[in-house]
């Protein structure tokens, strides 16, 4: 019996020749290496990402002006006077590298991952510095506590989140080539 006459065979496929669209070769605009790098830009969460820096320098003027109103409320002598000056300081401080992490990042700089850690990275030390030390003062109005308590968490979360991103993202290091 001969082989091309066996039944139980599977027929040889055609050859396979390049890609075609339409009546000439397929064509591709960019390199392998170029399409499998990964995502690049300013998309995905990096929107996200802006859209969090702009809100953040809104709410930090607004609390860094609340924190005034309530420096110029207090008694010269008042022990919370020490934990707000440090919290306006501290808003001053970030206010400035939000500015400079905007500008890095619409640059599209490789310094912008390094400045946007920072800026979270202080705002969390900032939260946990003005807590301590509004808890080292004794009688403190349990609203005082509470709200430095809650910016705190608030801002050791957010900034782990978002350093995490910062850190571990293929787009972030497409993007600003760090």
């Amino acid at each position: 019996m001969n082989i091309e006459e066996d039944p139980y065979r599977r027929p040889e496929p055609a050859p396979r020749g390049a890609l075609e669209l339409g009546d000439g070769p397929l064509e591709f605009s960019t390199s392998r290496s170029e399409r499998n790098s990964g995502p690049k830009g300013l998309g995905g969460w990096l929107i996200v990402v802006a859209i969090v820096m702009f809100w953040a320098l809104l709410s930090l003027l607004g609390t860094m002006g609340l924190t005034s109103s309530q420096l110029a409320a207090l008694d010269p002598g008042d022990a919370l006077r020490a934990p707000l000056r440090v919290r306006m300081a501290a808003d001053g401080l970030l206010i400035a590298l939000n500015i400079v992490a905007i500008a890095l990042f619409f640059m599209k700089s490789r310094w912008f991952p390094r400045v946007f850690i920072a800026w979270l990275a202080l705002g969390a030390l900032a939260g946990v510095v003005v807590f301590v030390l509004a808890r080292q003062i004794a009688g403190i109005a349990p609203e005082y506590s509470y709200r430095f308590g809650g910016a705190m968490v608030s801002a050791l979360f957010y900034g782990g989140v978002w350093i995490a991103y910062t850190i571990m993202s293929d787009r972030v290091k497409n993007t600003f080539g760090s």
